[in-house]
């Protein structure tokens, strides 16, 4: 009966854990996602499908010391395959300056790699430090200078033809 109870508590903490975290990470992790994917709808995806697996993984993730990183790699990764197997569709229609410049930034970005879209999302849209970037992708410093020069190089050819 004893152990009964105590395992019962420990279920009690290890769900309510895991609803803190999901309730904390949620919006982030959908705003993150769309930086790279560009379009609400399939943030939205991104962003559960890595949510439905930090939670299938919550036993692991709350004994990490930055599960926050782990579903950021999981999330960034979810929305590199969504790119990678359908280019987001633009969800809204252009009619000021801003949405129509917006709509131009984001069809120049599709024209990039995916590599290239999330270097240049996180950096510039997510505002992360190289350092930040590494983590996340798992990448040296160096590395992460060189291919966001790239990108950034890329992008401007890619604007410049769109102009």
């Amino acid at each position: 009966m004893e152990k009964t109870l105590v395992l019962d508590g420990l279920l009690r903490r290890r769900a309510a854990g895991l609803e803190q975290f999901l309730a904390k990470h949620r919006d982030p992790m959908r705003r993150l996602a769309r930086s790279i994917v560009g379009n609400a709808d399939a943030a939205e995806d991104a962003a559960q499908e890595a949510l439905l697996q930090a939670s299938r993984h919550w036993a692991e993730l709350a004994t990490m010391d930055r599960p926050d990183l782990w579903l950021r790699r999981v999330t960034i990764r979810r929305a590199v395959s969504m790119l990678e197997t359908r280019h987001a569709a633009m969800d809204e229609v252009a009619d000021t300056r801003d949405q129509t410049e917006a709509l131009a930034v984001q069809h120049t970005l599709a024209k990039l790699t995916p590599d290239m879209q999330v270097l240049l999302a996180l950096a510039v849209g997510e505002r992360w430090s190289y350092g930040e970037i590494g983590q996340a992708l798992e990448i040296p410093l160096g590395t992460v200078a060189s291919r966001l020069n790239i990108a950034k190089k890329a992008f401007r050819q890619a604007w410049g033809d769109e102009r």
